[in-house]
């Protein structure tokens, strides 16, 4: 009985940080590292180590990048 509650509270874990974001941008930064720091923007977000929803919500090189590209289709 213990082992399944264990189970099941570690599936909810998962599932909260896959949902949140976190453990996402973690494991697809180790696994696709290269890709990853071969893109414009994230050279410029200090701190590489960053969760993929921070990047995102306060990543201002991204936000810019959007902008340049929506004045472009303009």
């Amino acid at each position: 009985m213990q082992i399944r509650l264990i189970a099941v509270f570690v599936v909810i874990l998962a599932v909260l940080a896959v949902s949140d974001g976190w453990d996402w941008g973690s494991a697809r930064r180790r696994h696709r590292s290269s890709r990853i720091s071969s893109l414009p923007f994230n050279s410029k977000i200090p701190g590489g180590l960053v969760s993929g929803k921070k990047i995102i919500i306060s990543g201002k090189p991204f936000v810019k990048g959007q902008g340049r590209v929506a004045q472009l289709c303009d």
